[in-house]
């Protein structure tokens, strides 16, 4: 009754969902009351070009605005500091997917993140945020980025993260990462564990390279905030005002 109670008030509906509304696996990713409850918001943000080609087909009176994630300009900052010689870091959740991959990367992995298993060649350290993420990336010769299923066809957050604070992403080869930061350019991708363990040993032998992809990297990252996301939403709402109000 609430969405009901909002429309009598000519209240513009709007939801940013960051996750798949699809997936019903988890509580915490989605559920049937989320699933019921698209018709009723006037604009549905979502992040996956491939999910809201879905979300269109299934719900043709909605409203759906292509929203990617982005980088807080107040938590996500580049440090000063050296990087560490053949530093490599994962920062990010345990999935067992990304686990089995992993642990077949040749070269030792400084892994961040909570629930992780031990590994034989790799070392685990508790989740870290904010300005102890800001610092490993900086320290990082290399920053991998694992997506996992749900982002699997296109990006996550820390597609933004890495490059925002000055690091260089070893990321899952995917169109929509490639659109942001062009291959060979701005980001280093692989498609299966031969080529990461390949391309780790390149970027390695080759660091002029390597800092030239580090700095296109965070140069193009500065319009991908989330400031620059919000802007770019309200530009969206206000060049369509008249459609929105008619449906108020």
């Amino acid at each position: 009754n609430i969405y009901e109670i909002l429309k009598k008030k000519k209240i513009l509906l709007i939801n940013i969902f960051t996750d798949d509304p699809f997936n019903l696996n988890s509580s915490a990713t989605s559920s049937k009351n989320i699933i019921k409850n698209i018709k009723n918001y006037d604009i549905f943000c979502i992040w996956s070009k491939r999910i809201k080609k879905k979300l269109e087909k299934t719900y043709k009176q909605t409203n759906f605005y292509y929203l990617p994630f982005g980088y807080s300009e107040e938590k996500h900052k580049p440090r000063k500091n050296n990087i560490i010689n053949k530093k490599i870091s994962f920062i990010g959740s345990y999935d067992k997917k990304r686990f089995n991959f992993l642990k077949r990367i040749k070269r030792k992995v400084d892994i961040y993140g909570n629930d992780w298993p031990s590994f034989e060649n790799h070392k685990i350290y508790k989740y870290i945020k904010n300005k102890s993420l800001s610092k490993v990336i900086a320290q990082s010769e290399i920053s991998l980025n694992i997506l996992k299923k749900q982002n699997f066809l296109s990006h996550n957050m820390r597609t933004f993260e890495i490059t925002s604070m000055g690091g260089l992403m070893l990321t899952t080869r995917t169109k929509e990462q490639k659109d942001f930061f062009p291959e060979n350019i701005a980001s280093f991708m692989f498609d299966d564990i031969e080529e990461i363990n390949k391309k780790i040993e390149y970027i390695f032998n080759n660091p002029t390279l390597s800092k030239k992809i580090r700095v296109n990297a965070y140069d193009i990252s500065k319009k991908h905030s989330y400031k620059n996301r919000v802007n770019c939403l309200i530009k969206y709402i206000n060049a369509n005002k008249k459609y929105f109000h008619s449906k108020l």
